[in-house]
């Protein structure tokens, strides 16, 4: 959803168990949502994306904080695959 003031990504998650913190999401979807969320910004740039996952098995919602996904970001991914490379 593009709105004036925000960017809302939501992906829909099927016959999948929420897990009991955002913080214990699968690192796939972390790693998906924080690509979704860079794309996003690059394209709107100067609005905040959120980013979102609903379990349809439940019901669900589960909103991903901005420092969560910034350290699931493909520039964190770089980073860290950098840093591995010169150790």
């Amino acid at each position: 959803a593009i709105g004036q003031a925000e960017v809302i990504a939501v992906d829909f998650k099927t016959n999948r168990q929420p897990p009991e913190t955002p913080e214990k999401t699968p690192l796939l979807y972390l790693r998906q949502m924080a690509a979704y969320r860079a794309l996003l910004q690059a394209i709107f740039p100067g609005l905040p994306v959120r980013c979102i996952l609903v379990w349809t098995e439940t019901g669900t919602v589960t909103p991903l904080a901005d420092a969560l996904l910034d350290s699931h970001s493909p520039q964190a991914q770089a980073e860290t695959a950098m840093a591995k490379a010169m150790n």
